[in-house]
């Protein structure tokens, strides 16, 4: 499990979006397609892997980039392994 103080965990507001793709996208598989990569046997399992391993400020951008598509990831077969992935992730 995770391990950090509260202002670590899901902390977006500090560092503009656009600057936080900009330094690490190119280590997030599919950042471009994240959610629909999500809906896939491969990429859910991957994600998942990616993730337990990941700086928080990297779940954060994860999280910040398929919030929008929050709600269609709960409701997919793979993408759901994902989304429990990464809410037991945050809330340890």
């Amino acid at each position: 499990m995770r391990k950090g103080t509260p202002s670590e965990k899901l902390n977006t507001t500090n560092v503009p979006f656009t600057s936080m793709v900009d330094s690490v996208e190119p280590e997030i598989p599919h950042f471009s397609d994240l959610a629909e990569y999500l809906c896939t046997q491969k990429g859910s399992r991957m994600m998942q892997d990616f993730i337990k391993k990941a700086p928080i400020s990297v779940i954060n951008l994860i999280i910040a980039k398929i919030n929008d598509d929050f709600g269609k990831l709960m409701s997919d077969s793979y993408g759901n392994y994902f989304c429990q992935t990464i809410v037991r992730m945050v809330g340890s």
